[in-house]
């Protein structure tokens, strides 16, 4: 797998003293430094502690991300650093750094990585680096994951893996990760599977004994909630809202007696009509449109549904998060301390 665009590679490297402990370092040439070490001209540490030998050598996609990986490794116990240099990319006698042992480890791993939903700079440290250490990346369009992988300055394997091929891509993906392989499964942008492919990946790797590791990170639902001015919690995530207006109208029917805060993804052009059948059913509650979020031209649009459907241009374009005010009960305790005396919810 190639790790680098341009440029030296840079490597994390792990060098087992005498006595039984690991230092954690990084070079652009492993094999030199360890020789440096063995002179008494590296690290303090290594200093007297010898035999040394090389126990350990990871690629990384540049200085920065040697030195972000290496502060994280010296951060680790013992055991976890034994089971590093244990594993997969495991130095043999004599090799070169880049030519480390890459069978296939014990253990395959789905990786559930979260990607920009616009900013480019919203990337967590960590999903950059399990970008940049994955065996096969999934994309769900390969042209924008693209964009992404070069701004990392990664590159590694990139199969599509979208709606219309998950079934007949489910076989393969599941043969790699029974050969030992990390797979990093990415969509367009937030976190897989919310409005995306992949559930029936993960419920199959999950069924098989592989592990599957979810990681935090970017999605459009969290801050179009949290910046909406709504209730936080409890809220209901149901995705994007149905394509026609018939089954639309069936979902705020089954909701409409529901307190929690709905979150909902829509089209441009659909939400106009998404908010009208909204009003329909739901009355005229408290909304809020989020649109391009963690993009240039980000905005939120709150108020009455009545004064979203006057607020919104005749053709809004971008992504859109739709967040209605959830229903109260009759009586309820109003939480600004008053009385609800109706079904709409406002606070």
């Amino acid at each position: 797998m190639s790790q680098v665009a341009s440029g030296p590679t840079w490597y994390v490297y792990l060098v087992r003293c005498g006595d039984g402990s690991l230092y954690t370092g990084i070079s652009t040439a492993p094999e030199r430094r360890l020789a440096a070490h063995a002179r008494g001209r590296g690290a303090r540490y290594t200093r007297g502690r010898g035999p040394l030998t090389l126990a350990y050598v990871e690629a990384q996609p540049g200085r920065a991300a040697a030195l972000r990986r290496e502060r994280e490794v010296k951060a680790w116990s013992h055991e976890r650093k034994e089971a590093l240099a244990a594993g997969k990319r495991r130095v043999q006698a004599g090799s070169e750094p880049g030519r480390q042992d890459e069978g296939p480890s014990s253990e395959g791993v789905l990786y559930l990585c979260p990607t920009p939903v616009g900013n480019l700079e919203d990337i967590t440290r960590r999903a950059e680096r399990v970008l940049a250490e994955a065996d096969l990346v999934l994309a769900e369009d390969t042209r924008r994951s693209a964009v992404l992988l070069r701004h990392l300055g990664v590159r590694p394997p990139v199969l599509s893996f979208h709606e219309g091929n998950e079934r007949r891509r489910l076989p393969l993906v599941l043969r790699e990760l029974a050969a030992g392989k990390r797979v990093a499964l990415v969509s367009d942008a937030g976190s897989p599977l919310l409005s995306d492919p992949g559930y029936p990946l993960v419920r199959e790797a999950i069924a098989r004994g592989f592990r599957v590791e979810a990681l935090p990170g970017p999605t459009a639902l969290v801050p179009a909630l949290t910046a909406s001015g709504l209730p936080p919690h409890p809220f209901r995530f149901v995705g994007f809202l149905p394509r026609t207006r018939a089954r639309r109208m069936r979902l705020f029917e089954e909701v409409r007696s529901d307190a929690a805060t709905l979150v909902a993804y829509e089209a441009p052009h659909r939400i106009r009509a998404a908010l009208e059948d909204a009003l329909t059913v739901l009355g005229d509650r408290r909304a809020c449109v989020a649109r391009e979020i963690s993009k240039v031209h980000e905005t939120y649009h709150r108020g009455r549904l009545s004064e979203l459907l006057v607020q919104l241009p005749e053709r809004p374009v971008g992504e859109m998060v739709l967040v209605l005010a959830g229903a109260r009960n009759e009586g309820a305790p109003d939480p600004a301390g008053g009385n609800a005396t109706g079904t709409e919810g406002d606070d």
